[in-house]
């Protein structure tokens, strides 16, 4: 075997041993707390350790895959380079997208009725604590730790695979995009339709300004707005 075969041979384990733990660095918290309903369970104060636990975990097994790649976190796009400008357009988009989704998608699609919203609302159950709990899963958990993983680490090793890395990026952003949708399990068409649209988003920013910068601000400011608009408007 050539050095080369061996380099892309030992790139695959690397990537696909990432994929594993990486989606088990996000679904042990939950079901921890999930099964062993300490505290209530998914709800309150336990969503805000969930996301905390997220992202520690997640970058736990990045910093090692980067060390095995011999790569730095900056080959992921974490740099801050036109920071303003893309933190700026992140915020636009995910407004955007929470515009979109909170006034119309949801209301012609079940509003309170859709299964995901009956999620949404139990984890949002405990008054403030409940909001904010859920706020910063959304927010850390979620805008930040999945950006990491899902866009930066996903496409970037996924690219690190071909010899033609301009090929390598577009497959990279498409495995990216139904990675990502899949592992929030979407269970119909509607669930698909809100998962695909805001992902594409997110994959479109990062490939666009090669930094997380704008997909972090983007998914945040989706996730932690569209969480505020529900609490107000179905629990509060």
């Amino acid at each position: 075997m050539t050095d080369l075969h061996q380099h892309r041979t030992k790139n695959i384990i690397i990537y696909i041993a990432t994929l594993i733990f990486g989606f088990a660095a996000f679904a042990a918290p939950n079901i921890f707390f999930g099964v062993t309903k300490i505290n209530g369970g998914l709800q309150g104060i336990n969503l805000a350790i969930i996301g905390v636990l997220q992202l520690v975990l997640i970058l736990i097994v990045l910093q090692i895959a980067l060390r095995l790649h011999g790569k730095e976190f900056k080959w992921l796009g974490w740099h801050f380079g036109h920071w303003p400008k893309f933190a700026a357009i992140g915020i636009c988009v995910g407004l955007a997208w929470t515009i979109v989704q909170h006034f119309w998608l949801i209301p012609v699609t079940g509003g309170v009725e859709r299964a995901d919203m009956q999620g949404i609302l139990d984890m949002l159950q405990g008054g403030i604590w409940g909001l904010l709990g859920f706020l910063v899963l959304g927010i850390v958990g979620g805008g930040i730790a999945e950006e990491f993983f899902n866009r930066g680490y996903v496409i970037r090793g996924f690219q690190d695979l071909f010899a033609n890395k301009k090929m390598g990026l577009w497959l990279g952003a498409l495995f990216s995009i139904l990675f990502f949708a899949a592992g929030h399990l979407p269970s119909n068409g509607v669930e698909w339709m809100d998962i695909l649209i805001p992902t594409v988003l997110y994959t479109a920013l990062f490939i666009w300004s090669k930094s997380l910068v704008p997909s972090i601000f983007a998914h945040a400011v989706y996730n932690g707005s569209l969480i505020v608009l529900t609490y107000y408007s179905y629990v509060a």
